[in-house]
């Protein structure tokens, strides 16, 4: 009667404890979704940055960039990152343009594979963010990826595991990010044509 006791109770406990693994993983989703940085809000930032004259104060620009960045915004993670990349800092240009890069941002994807030349970082994941920036809906950058993804010398076996990441990474895009991300990219390059 107890070994049976037992074994009723250790049921219970794992059917309970895998619902409410289903529970947080639900939850992590949704926090996912509903903490990811708006279409509106990318645009605030790159018009922002484009067009400073509406804020002279650019100081505030910079802060209103920086936290957008540190909220996981791929606009302004890129611009940091590229701010990062101008100043020649190419370590923490790479950190930050990962980032964004990794959210589907094809413009970082593309930056983030100079920024990781620049450091001699691995050739693998340069290689990969190249084949992801190719797909851009950007023609800019799909141009500008296939133009480097040509130059570099990558041995046969890498170009298949760069292949390989480049799929596991597109695979991690949500459709709801992905098409946030495409859309949030036209804008950002709307509002670069619109003051350059």
């Amino acid at each position: 009667m107890l070994k049976k006791m037992f074994v009723i109770t250790f049921v219970v406990l794992g059917v309970i404890m895998l619902a409410s693994c289903a529970a947080n993983r639900s939850y992590d989703s949704y926090t996912k979704l509903t903490s990811y940085p708006s279409v509106k809000e990318s645009q605030e930032i790159s018009e922002l940055y484009f067009n400073p004259s509406e804020n002279p104060d650019e100081n505030a620009t910079a802060k209103k960039i920086v936290s957008s960045a540190e909220n996981g915004n791929p606009v302004a993670l890129y611009l940091l990152g590229d701010a990062f990349y101008e100043g020649e800092e190419y370590k923490e240009a790479a950190k930050t343009l990962r980032k964004s890069a990794v959210k589907g941002f094809s413009t970082a994807q593309y930056k983030y594979a100079l920024a990781n030349m620049r450091i001699k970082g691995k050739k693998t994941e340069t290689y990969a963010f190249l084949l992801l920036s190719c797909k851009s809906g950007i023609k800019e950058i799909r141009v500008a990826a296939t133009k480097l993804l040509v130059t570099i010398e990558i041995k046969e076996k890498d170009k298949e595991k760069a292949q390989t990441l480049a799929a596991a990474i597109e695979n991690t895009y949500l459709p709801e990010f992905k098409k946030q991300i495409d859309e949030t990219e036209k804008n950002f390059y709307t509002a670069k044509r619109k003051y350059l």
